[in-house]
């Protein structure tokens, strides 16, 4: 990816046979136009997918990531209007919908090309493939720490630095002087000579019709104004006076909670449920046998969980029923002894020779670590608000991908991904765990069954039982130390993650010698 050239991309096949055609179709170019109806109001100018500018001259910064505690909100508005030169008492910002045009592009690409630079003839259309990827995937992850250093590094800025160059092109050609007579500053071209100035609000309708910049210059460190910078965070008033909105807060009209009791291991079943103990009891709506799962709907969570509580619930003993966290060890310590033995490693690294150099070494140093399957235990308790109804579904819940959401109800309720609404709320900390989406299809599936909305609530009981775990691992080193106590050589076997049924996955080994040491 590094070396890629014109001529080795025609010698690729890349731009043979007709498929430069397809590469341009699919180039992404200014989508303004596709997202102005999801996030524009009457006056708004929509520059590119990721601002819009109001008559007031405020800039929305249109932000693909859900805030967790992390800052994100204000971190990639800061990236976007520092390169835009905008008045950031005048800057705001809007979490993006959960609709495919604000699928992750910089995420994919990121986390795929890395650090990879394309030749500028073909950048857009790597671009339109990376879209696509992601479109199909539904993918609008937040996580892996990619936030800052792919969204605000390929997205954001350049996002502001080409609404930049936009509007210095409009007002040049308005006052019909050249644009490199023109500067930016707090939300204002200038043109000193003549002096002449304009609001970006001013000069946004005719700036949106000029051609958006795929590759504009962006501003170097030294001419930061505002990152770097430790500004107030958006976020933070609305949590201090107890404003700010979770999952948890939701109240729609009508709604009623559900509480939920799963097998306590995992693909077990329902055997036996009695629904007489809380059928009758007043305040409780309905009892669900999920299948894997009992659920209690009633007008309040407490109501709910202790009604449940008192259900005699039966579940299937299935062949994992007695096994525990020292017999999932066990099992890793053997695969990874069966798999040394056999030779059947698959390296992960290897640099020299250090099985030798641990032979030869002088001192040899052996140590085995582990770590148990860990629940993330967020602060704020699972939890997801659906409402089925007229051939719709609205979610209401805090998730590190909406746009997953989305996706997943439209599958389960055979319906149009159109016909479903995702209202994201802030996250009361998330760690990976408000990527999944088992808690809203559990949800969406409740609400199927009544004629009202449903918030379900996980229990921590239930959270610390059925959480996607960290997953458990043990890693196996080895160091080899001449007679100084200098190292010579190591090596580090350890056990991947997601072991397969029936077995225990792979062992994984890396090592180094002297040689790539010093």
């Amino acid at each position: 990816m590094k070396k890629w050239t014109r001529r080795a991309f025609i010698g690729a096949g890349v731009l043979a046979g007709g498929t430069l055609v397809i590469g341009i179709a699919i180039r992404p170019g200014n989508r303004s136009s596709k997202v102005a109806g999801l996030i524009a109001s009457e006056g708004e100018t929509v520059m590119n997918v990721w601002l819009k500018i109001a008559p007031d001259n405020t800039v929305t910064a249109i932000i693909p990531h859900a805030e967790m505690g992390q800052g994100v909100h204000t971190t990639l508005a800061m990236m976007l209007a520092d390169e835009m030169d905008a008045d950031w008492s005048k800057v705001k910002f809007q979490e993006a919908p959960a609709d495919k045009e604000y699928a992750n592009l910089s995420v994919l690409k990121g986390f795929v090309a890395g650090n990879a630079t394309f030749p500028k003839f073909i950048d857009e259309t790597i671009d339109g493939v990376f879209l696509t990827a992601v479109k199909s995937l539904n993918f609008q992850i937040t996580g892996g720490s990619a936030s800052v250093r792919f969204t605000g590094q390929q997205a954001m800025r350049i996002a502001g630095a080409a609404a930049k160059s936009m509007l210095m092109q409009a007002a040049a050609a308005t006052w019909k002087v050249p644009v490199e007579e023109l500067t930016a500053q707090n939300s204002i071209i200038s043109h000193q000579i003549s002096n002449r100035s304009a609001t970006f609000a001013e000069l946004a309708p005719a700036a949106a019709k000029v051609k958006m910049p795929t590759h504009p210059k962006l501003k170097s460190p030294e001419e930061f104004t505002l990152m770097g910078t430790s500004l107030p965070r958006f976020d933070i008033p609305a949590k201090v006076t107890g404003e700010a909105q979770f999952g948890m807060d939701v109240q729609v009209p009508g709604m009623k909670y559900a509480s939920i009791k799963a097998a306590p291991v995992f693909g077990s079943k329902v055997k036996s449920l009695d629904t007489t103990v809380s059928s009758s009891q007043q305040g409780v709506k309905k009892i669900l046998n999920l299948g894997d799962a009992v659920v209690v709907i009633a007008d309040g969570y407490w109501l709910a969980k202790t009604a449940l509580d008192a259900l005699p619930i039966e579940f299937e003993i299935t062949e994992n029923s007695g096994l525990n966290q020292e017999e999932i060890i066990d099992r890793y310590r053997k695969a990874m002894d069966a798999d040394l033995a056999d030779g059947n490693l698959d390296k992960h690294f290897k640099d020299g020779d250090a099985t030798k150099a641990l032979e030869q070494a002088a001192i040899l140093v052996e140590a085995e670590y582990q770590l148990p399957f860990l629940a993330h235990a967020t602060m704020e308790p699972m939890n997801c608000t659906a409402w089925v109804h007229d051939g719709k579904c609205e979610v209401w819940c805090g998730s590190q991908n909406p746009l997953g959401v989305r996706s997943a109800a439209a599958e389960l309720l055979e319906i149009d991904i159109d016909q479903v609404t995702v209202h994201n709320q802030l996250l009361g900390g998330a760690f990976g765990r408000r990527g999944e989406t088992d808690v809203m299809k559990q949800a969406i599936l409740i609400a199927r069954e009544v004629d009202y909305p449903v918030k379900l609530i996980w229990s921590r009981e239930e959270d610390t039982q059925h959480d996607v775990y960290r997953e458990a691992t043990i890693s196996r080193m080895k160091a080899g130390l001449d007679q100084s106590g200098l190292p010579v050589a190591y090596t580090h076997q350890f056990i991947f993650k997601h072991h397969p049924p029936g077995g225990c996955g792979y062992s994984l080994q890396y090592s180094q010698s002297v040689d790539s040491i010093f």
